[in-house]
């Protein structure tokens, strides 16, 4: 470059003034966010003087610049209705694509040609750009059916037939359906035709959503034009275009555009490592000054020979090219500023880092955690309020099920939070078919099943032929239910599972009825099936609870069992304790006094299938001539005795429900699959320093 400004023009080197770095302050941080959030805070505190001039370097400007703008915004209060009074400037602005603005409007146009991801279409619909801000009592109920599919990818016409579901009328539904209708008039056109498609399709979702944009979404608002004009000048090189291309015209446009909101005149100035040159400032942060980063690491271009980039002379692949540049950057910024530091990050993405080599001054440790945000704590000190008492229930019988109990056992805020708050859960993405619908389609083969076998002497005399033919069609209905049952809620699961795994999965449930078919004939009693999936109402102190057993034994001697079919049964210790973890069939057993054993049947595709029981006599297992006070560990010598513990168990937990007891303590493992840590707060009070946080109430 220097050889060609000479050969051009006379040409004058003027150089910086330089300052010796060896005595520069260098602070650790255990993560990225710890390093930006220091520097933030360290920002607002050395603004606090009229007219002192703050500047921090971000030597990783593409990773840290957006994080680093949170934690100012947080740092001076400008994350909501302040959030245009922010005292910063940033050197460089962003790519206009990827402004909120822009970004949910290329979102909602490109999700009429490919599915979105489901981060992607949550954002979609907490858009305030679009119209699904104004469908907010539809959204969640969208938002619960569209996930409850399984699926990690989101169509429209998915979300069509289950915003028609819910509401014909709203706007919502209305927009997906005039786009679905015009799509067969897409085809192929000019770049000037999609931008007017483009403009329709905007103004059809409502965009830009609202009246008073503030004063950066307005600057924003303003490039729209600009950037439809740079899609159509590219016509002449691209003349016939399909919709899906031309979107990724226009992105691309925008892609290419800068964004640089307009502000005034700051003391606290974000800038990239050549930005910082000849700047004077009162205070400089130097962030991310760690190995690899300052100096930058040699970078040789792909399409290029080494040995050509090195006879070149090529500055990237030069190490002590680049070390000597690190060290003169370092020199120009210490000489530009009466105060300086610089920080690295200790850890990154699990690696172990270090400080740049060419930093000799003194190390400090710093052990700055960015949450909780300290004005949280300062509103907290802020706030006077009496400890509210428990919120008891408003009737005085309310009804629920099995997991009622289960809850409040495992945890009462949970209980708290899915049975009086009514908050559920939202169903992961899926691949194939979940071990809970692999459970269903079993339940209902089983039903079917033993509706028509009844009882042990039948089974008994079943050919071989004969139960291939009841299993298969017992199975190939049971999936045909099930696809029903997911079809009217809004989803294939064929479809989701693909053809073959479909066939699959039929063909390992037939092989596990075969197998469970084969442990029922080795029982030693007798029995019959009296009862199968059949509501029954139970009520504990104020709580009407809705049971439906699996399956009830009867043996010849009147007495029943309980069995409830499991893919992966627990163990029976589960059962037992103060705070039964599994209180389903210990729940099922005060239902009739002629119950004497309880049972789970474990259908497991990866292990023998058995049955995990409780009680004496069943005839279930192999040797199970146990006594209770034995399987019970002397918890319980008789049946009668072990119920009455259970009755007298379940109802303090039902006393507890009732009462509003919501506290967030946890049994051992109940938080494992737990997904309301975002609303109990259980990680944060973990890391607290106070151990009893863990039992205040929520």
């Amino acid at each position: 470059t220097r050889k060609a400004l000479d050969h051009l023009a006379s040409v004058t080197l003027v150089e910086p003034d330089r300052c010796h770095y060896a005595d520069m302050p260098v602070h650790s941080f255990l993560t990225r966010d710890d390093e930006l959030f220091a520097a933030a805070q360290w920002a607002r505190t050395s603004s606090t003087d009229a007219g002192a001039r703050v500047g921090i370097v971000l030597l990783d400007m593409a990773t840290d610049r957006n994080r680093l703008e949170y934690f100012l915004r947080q740092e001076f209060d400008c994350l909501d209705a302040r959030y245009n009074d922010l005292p910063v400037n940033f050197a460089t602005g962003m790519p206009l694509a990827s402004t909120p603005l822009f970004r949910d409007a290329l979102t909602a146009l490109e999700w009429e040609v490919r599915p979105l991801s489901r981060p992607q279409w949550l954002s979609l619909t907490r858009s305030p750009y679009l119209a699904f801000k104004d469908d907010s009592l539809m959204i969640p109920g969208l938002i619960q059916a569209q996930f409850r599919s399984g699926s990690h990818e989101i169509s429209l016409e998915s979300t069509l037939h289950i915003a028609a579901r819910e509401n014909v009328s709203s706007e919502v539904t209305g927009i997906l359906r005039s786009i679905r209708s015009s799509r067969i008039q897409m085809g192929v056109k000019n770049l000037d035709d999609w931008a007017e498609v483009i403009r329709e399709r905007l103004a059809l979702w409502g965009w830009p959503g609202r009246q008073g944009l503030d004063s950066i979404e307005y600057q924003q608002f303003q490039r729209l034009d600009a950037s439809l004009d740079a899609l159509v000048s590219l016509s002449a090189v691209l003349p016939h275009q399909s919709y899906e291309s031309a979107l990724g015209l226009w992105r691309d446009c925008l892609a290419a555009t800068v964004f640089q909101p307009k502000t005034p005149h700051d003391s606290i100035q974000v800038l990239g490592p050549l930005e910082a040159i000849g700047g004077q400032f009162d205070a400089l942060w130097v962030c991310g000054a760690q190995q690899g980063v300052l100096p930058a690491r040699p970078r040789v271009e792909p399409f290029l020979p080494p040995t050509i980039q090195k006879s070149l002379g090529m500055a990237d692949i030069d190490e002590g090219a680049l070390t000597e540049e690190g060290s003169t950057l370092l020199q120009v910024w210490l000489a530009g500023s009466r105060e300086a530091i610089a920080s690295f990050h200790s850890t990154d993405q699990g690696l172990l880092q270090h400080a740049s080599a060419l930093l000799s001054g003194k190390v400090y440790s710093s052990t700055t955690s960015w949450f909780p945000p300290a004005r949280w704590t300062g509103q907290l000190q802020l706030e006077r309020a009496p400890e509210d008492e428990s919120l008891r229930l408003e009737t005085p019988e309310t009804s629920g099920g099995t997991s009622l109990i289960r809850d409040q056992a495992a945890c009462p805020f949970r209980a708290f939070a899915r049975h009086r708050l009514n908050l559920p859960s939202l169903q992961p993405t899926l691949m194939g078919i979940s071990a809970s619908e692999r459970g269903a389609i079993l339940h209902e083969a089983l039903f079917r099943l033993w509706r028509q076998i009844e009882s042990s002497d039948k089974l008994s005399a079943l050919l071989s032929a004969d139960e291939q033919d009841l299993v298969e069609a017992a199975v190939s209905d049971a999936m045909q239910h099930t696809e029903s049952a997911c079809e009217a809620r809004g989803y294939s699961l064929r479809e989701r599972a693909g053809s073959a795994c479909w066939q699959l999965e039929q063909q390992v449930c037939v092989d596990l009825l075969r197998q469970w078919l084969r442990r029922e004939r080795e029982r030693s009693a007798s029995f019959r099936v009296v009862e199968m999936e059949q509501n029954q109402t139970l009520r504990v102190e104020g709580l009407s609870l809705t049971l439906r057993p699996d399956r009830i034994d009867e043996f010849e001697d009147g007495r029943r069992a309980v069995i409830d079919y499991k893919t992966r049964a627990p163990s029976r210790t589960r059962w037992l304790g103060e705070r039964p973890q599994e209180p389903q069939l210990p729940l099922y057993s005060l239902l009739d006094s002629s119950i004497q054993g309880i049972a789970y049947a474990e259908l497991s595709a990866t292990d023998p299938v058995q049955f995990v029981a409780l009680g004496e006599d069943l005839g279930l297992l192999k040797g199970d001539g146990k006594s209770l006070e034995q399987q019970t560990r002397g918890i319980a010598a008789t049946w009668p005795e072990l119920v009455a513990q259970w009755e007298a168990s379940l109802q303090r937990l039902a006393v507890e429900f009732i009462a509003g007891a919501a506290t967030v303590t946890p049994q051992p493992g109940a938080c494992d699959y737990c997904d309301l840590a975002s609303l109990c707060r259980i990680n944060e009070l973990s890391i607290s320093a106070d151990p009893e946080a863990l039992g205040d109430p929520a």
